[in-house]
């Protein structure tokens, strides 16, 4: 006589509780998503400041590039002053010279002022070409 023996197992695993370990995964989700936002304002707000404090700059320098050329035209006038006044003997060398300096001066400003206009334009351009892209995703 010959006994057959089959023997079948079937395992079956029923969490019932599983701890928290969904619900921390979830509330750490939810904390990056919320860091992240934050870090998305904070970069939007330096780039709004940096195209306010570009377009200031750009402001002050087109006031400081219509003084020098005011300044300029003083110069000019006043060397022009100053040669007619010496040709009727009026002057002597060292006013002309003393114009002609105050003149060298004014030009080098106006040369100041139109390369700091350029820059604060740049940089105003810039600033606003940054602030355009802030939105986008990458």
């Amino acid at each position: 006589m010959q006994t057959h023996e089959r023997i079948v197992g079937v395992t079956l695993n029923i969490p019932i509780f599983e701890g928290f370990g969904r619900t921390y995964k979830v509330a750490g989700a939810d904390a990056l998503i919320e860091q992240r936002s934050a870090e998305l304002q904070d970069m939007s707000h330096r780039v709004s400041m940096e195209v306010v404090q570009a377009y200031s700059d750009a402001q002050a320098a087109i006031k400081n590039l219509d003084a020098s050329e005011a300044l300029l035209a003083t110069a000019q006038s006043s060397l022009v002053g100053s040669q007619r006044k010496y040709e009727k003997g009026a002057a002597d060398v060292l006013e002309i010279l003393n114009t002609q300096k105050a003149l060298a001066d004014a030009q080098q400003e106006r040369i100041r002022c139109i390369t700091e206009w350029r820059s604060a334009s740049l940089r105003a351009i810039a600033a606003a070409g940054r602030f355009g892209t802030s939105g986008l995703k990458h």
